[in-house]
């Protein structure tokens, strides 16, 4: 980051959070103090603020499967679903109902591709 990206930075944080903002913390010390305070603020023996912590994905989380072709000589048409908006919590649980019957393939991976990874999962038929 530029200089002067981080001075415009500094001083719309201090004008939103009305306090002195430290200078001298790097991102691991940064870690690392966040995650005693909110230690500390678990423990009845500290008395703190209270600090809400929680994990969101950065990025759409879609899904991917092919329909059933509708006859032999047909190319299957891709269906694609954004299960989770970025902004969700991680770990939120989602419920998808899949009107198959035979085994099928189901990609999961970003809206916006982010990482050459994608996640392929093969589940069996249900009985």
């Amino acid at each position: 980051m530029s200089p002067s990206k981080l001075v415009f930075c500094y001083i719309f944080l201090t004008t939103l959070l009305s306090d002195k903002i430290a200078l001298n913390v790097n991102a691991d010390e940064a870690t690392v103090l966040g995650a005693a305070l909110y230690g500390a603020s678990l423990s009845r023996q500290f008395k703190t603020k209270p600090i809400k912590v929680s994990d969101i994905s950065v990025h759409d989380i879609q899904i991917s499967y092919f329909a059933a072709a509708s006859t032999a000589n047909s190319r299957p048409r891709s269906i694609t679903t954004l299960i989770f908006p970025a902004g969700s919590k991680v770990g939120a649980k989602k419920v998808l109902t899949f009107k198959r019957k035979e085994d099928f393939s189901v990609f999961l991976d970003y809206h916006i591709p982010v990482s050459p990874y994608v996640l392929n999962l093969h589940f069996p038929p249900f009985v």
